[in-house]
């Protein structure tokens, strides 16, 4: 037993229990002890309690002995060596790693460069004996971790390759390759290979000449291309801002997918995109490196310690039944009559759940989780949740794990954050609980069509998936989880894209159809300029005929009327011409005897009719109001003045026109009659509101 190890020596701290149980023992003695004082007299309590067994030192120890081997033997005692035959076969693969500053772009999810950091995590727990390296590259290569079959240093190393530890400038895809031949040995490219994790770009164009040695030695290139054809502006160091050119525009970098193609090609490598895949590596690993042949690197013999914790327990247990075996009477009771247990029996069976577990109730919840019973298991565990005694991590565990598969989300998160709480150690598991359960929230929200929403969660879920993964890469469920939520993602972008070029159309088109709108308003609205212009121009021409046209009216209208007056004067002479031959005057008489041939004169009379055209085509002349009618006057002065006559009723139309006119004048008059009735009925205009004279007005 010289080499006595603890295989499991964390968990030292339930040794602590054993002196607790050393101190209620002895409490228990005293208290027991005191109780007999107080029942008689020291000198009579012998008689009393003669056959009440005192409390059993042996049981004691025993007791505490058991509980104290039971408890070492948690911690896996363990001596000698066993030997056992190894033989290791395996694979070289050196990883070619871009750290230049393209790798910075962000047009993946997550970044060119922590992507290929998280897929070279992601194939560690998958190194079957494999031996892998490192090299980093930018302007120069560097060899970050030689050929290794210890995951957990590569691991290591991967942490400190990072963009300070490599001479940046123009990327060199050519010196990574050289520095990779470098760490595999000649003559044996079937079991080799080598892996390039870049954007493609290669700005030296010095790689041409290191692929045909790869090909000549026949090691395959496998070439991981990250980033988009697209591509995306590169952030300074600080992130708040972007690389720019001379001219101040922001520089884009750009995945090269014809360079990394063709350099698979020419070695028979394969070409795979981030962008399409959301763990390449893992698939390039599963179907091309598991299947490459392997060689012999190690064989001899190895001893592993051989674990004694079973020496321990059995006497454990068998120390721990007697001190728990009843004392007093042989019914098996203690006390007088056989009535109740002592302080190291309940002491014991306090201690016992708390070495195997932690009650009944709570152990059927477990066991119910791992027999894929989650509904049951899950209201058990949060019953002692709520109780209060779910306070172990374990249990912790077990509850979100329960609560999780129930479809409890928000349970699940809240016993995950309590559980980093109370142990900081289980933070990989809080992260991948977290992780899970957000992305359950974001497929739920992807099924209602919120988009956002599902975005916003699947984010979070990745940032904690992500750190779960690089915790420990070996855990299946966290990369499932991972590989779901990147899927999840690069759908949610192409739903979104597509959204966007349909809102796009739609915009084209409602802008189309608003600049028609408004071209059309813009040429109605010339177009009513334009005739309100023409309209300004023709108003005062309009205004000047209309003026001609009413003064042409006018003088119309006053001509009509002296044509009617001087009809009225011709008629009334002609009516007093006739009374007057009718009956005669003596003064006319008188002239007539004086002048007997003017009757028989026909030249006299034409040039009475002469006159009479010629007062009928002169205006009226005014009459003059202010003068009084004399109406003393004669018939002949009045004969003599015929416009201050005062005139007659008109005649009707019906009568008779008097005998003394020619037929060749009454056929003038006639015409001239009728000319001017037309002439009348032309302009007269009609007149709507004109009243009509009734009865009244007369």
């Amino acid at each position: 037993m010289n080499d006595l190890t603890l295989l499991h020596a964390e968990r030292w701290w339930a040794l602590l229990l054993v002196p607790v149980l050393v101190v209620l023992l002895v409490w228990d003695r005293r208290r027991r002890a005191r109780r007999r004082e107080a029942y008689a007299d020291p000198r009579v309590a012998p008689l009393v309690f003669e056959r009440v067994p005192r409390p059993g030192t042996l049981r004691a120890v025993s007791l505490v002995l058991g509980t104290a081997l039971l408890l070492f033997s948690l911690m896996e005692p363990s001596w000698g060596r066993l030997p056992l035959p190894v033989s290791k076969r395996a694979a070289d693969i050196v990883f070619c790693l871009d750290l230049s500053r393209s790798m910075r772009t962000k047009d993946i999810p997550g970044g060119r460069e922590k992507r290929a950091r998280l897929d070279l995590l992601s194939i560690l727990d998958k190194l079957g004996g494999n031996r892998v390296a490192l090299v980093g590259f930018a302007k120069s290569a560097r060899i970050f971790c030689p050929l290794t079959h210890d995951a957990k240093a590569f691991r290591f190393l991967l942490k400190r390759a990072k963009e300070d530890e490599v001479e940046q400038g123009p990327t060199d895809l050519g010196a990574a390759l050289r520095a990779s031949l470098t760490l595999l040995p000649e003559a044996e490219g079937a079991y080799q290979a080598v892996v390039l994790l870049s954007d493609g770009e290669d700005l030296t164009k010095s790689v041409d000449q290191v692929v045909p040695v790869l090909a000549k030695r026949g090691v395959p290139l496998h070439c991981i291309g990250y980033g988009t054809v697209k591509g995306g502006p590169i952030p300074d160091a600080s992130g708040m801002d972007v690389l720019r050119d001379e001219k101040g525009k922001p520089i884009i970098s750009r995945m090269d997918v014809e360079t990394l193609r063709r350099l698979a090609d020419r070695t028979g490598g394969v070409f795979l995109s981030a962008k399409d895949n959301p763990l390449p590596l893992v698939e390039l690993w599963n179907k091309r490196i598991l299947a490459m042949q392997t060689r012999e690197t190690e064989k001899g013999m190895r001893t592993i310690p051989i674990s004694r914790f079973q020496w321990f327990l059995l006497p454990g247990f068998l120390l721990l039944a007697f001190g728990l075996r009843p004392r007093g009477s042989k019914n098996g009771h203690g006390g007088p009559g056989g009535k109740g247990v002592g302080l190291r029996t309940r002491a014991a069976a306090a201690i016992l759940p708390l070495v195997f577990f932690q009650g009944g109730e709570l152990r059927k919840g477990v066991e119910l989780l791992r027999k894929g019973e989650t509904a049951k298991a899950f209201e058990i565990l949060e019953k002692a949740q709520k109780k209060g005694m779910v306070k172990d991590p374990t249990l912790l565990l077990d509850h979100a794990i329960a609560a999780f598969r129930a479809g409890k989300t928000e349970e699940a998160i809240a016993s995950a954050e309590k559980l980093v709480a109370r142990a900081e150690g289980f933070r990989p598991e809080r992260d991948l609980i977290v992780g899970a359960a957000r992305l359950e929230e974001a497929l739920e929200a992807f099924a209602k069509k919120d988009l956002q929403g599902a975005e916003d969660k699947v984010r979070r879920a990745l940032q904690s998936l992500e750190d779960a993964v690089v915790a420990h890469p070996d855990w299946r469920e966290g990369r499932e989880n991972l590989e779901r939520a990147l899927r999840l993602l690069q759908k949610i972008r192409d739903i979104k894209k597509k959204q966007k070029q349909q809102n796009k159309k739609k915009n084209d088109k409602n802008k189309q159809k608003n600049q028609k709108n408004k071209q059309n308003k813009k040429n109605q609205q010339n177009k009513q300029n334009k005739q309100d212009k023409q309209n300004k121009k023709e108003q005062p021409s309009k205004q000047k005929n209309d003026q001609k046209n009413d003064q042409k009216n006018d003088k119309q209208k006053q001509k009509n009327k002296g044509d009617r007056k001087q009809e009225k004067k011709d008629r009334q002479g002609s009516q007093k011409k006739t009374k007057n031959e009718k009956q005669p005057s003596p003064k006319n008489n008188q002239k007539n005897k004086e002048k007997p041939d003017q009757r028989e004169v026909p030249k006299a009379q034409k040039q009475s009719r002469k006159k009479d055209k010629e007062r009928s085509k002169s205006p009226p002349k005014p009459k003059d109001k202010g003068k009084k009618k004399n109406a003393n006057m004669p018939k002949a002065e009045k004969r003599e003045k015929p416009q201050k006559q005062k005139p007659s009723k008109p005649q009707k139309p019906s009568q008779a026109i008097p005998m003394r006119l020619s037929p060749e004048e009454r056929a003038q008059l006639e015409k001239r009659l009728q000319r001017l009735l037309i002439e009348a009925a032309k302009n007269r205009k009609p007149n709507p509101s004109r009243h009509i004279p009734g009865k009244k007005d007369w």
